[in-house]
């Protein structure tokens, strides 16, 4: 509606040479301004996900995408691997002070977007470390030293379902 505007001074300006013009320009320099700035480029690994009026429309691919203003919003996803690392003393079952370090690799499939959407995208890695955190606590306590060290995979495999099933 603003653009028009100021294309229709712009013309008022040129056709009757009044001082229409100054004010077609200046419209039409500040709308070219302003799209400029909410020009959105999502990259290959990327997605993005359109919001109009709050509302979630749909998802956009890697490409350049122009959202119309004051109306849609287009937030972008990472999709690359991320990293994870806790490190943190806990005790076991014995009341054996322990200093344990894990770490997890995760990434939001296109599948998985959706539910992102619940929980905030730019806090995922955040609720990632808390659930990591929180799992290994509760398996490290309720296991004795020795048998920590006897069944590392066995651990290491009930952590990835307990991490995976909650984050």
């Amino acid at each position: 509606v603003v653009m028009g505007f100021g294309l229709l001074l712009l013309v008022l300006g040129f056709s009757y040479k009044s001082s229409f013009l100054p004010f077609g320009f200046a419209i039409l320099a500040c709308n070219l301004f302003y799209f400029g700035f909410t020009f959105t480029e999502i990259q290959d690994p990327d997605k993005g996900m359109l919001y109009r009026k709050g509302q979630l429309v749909g998802y956009v691919d890697a490409s350049y995408y122009l959202p119309i203003p004051y109306i849609e919003i287009l937030k972008k996803i990472s999709t690359e691997w991320q990293r994870v690392e806790v490190s943190f003393e806990v005790y076991t079952k014995q009341n054996t002070p322990l200093r344990v370090t894990a770490s997890a690799l995760f990434r939001i499939n296109k599948d998985e977007l959706a539910l992102v959407l619940l929980m905030m995208p730019e806090k995922m890695v955040a609720r990632v470390r808390d659930v990591l955190q929180s799992a290994l606590k509760g398996l490290v306590g309720e296991n004795t030293y020795e048998y920590l060290l006897s069944h590392k995979e066995d651990f290491g495999k009930k952590l990835e379902e307990i991490v995976t099933e909650r984050a």
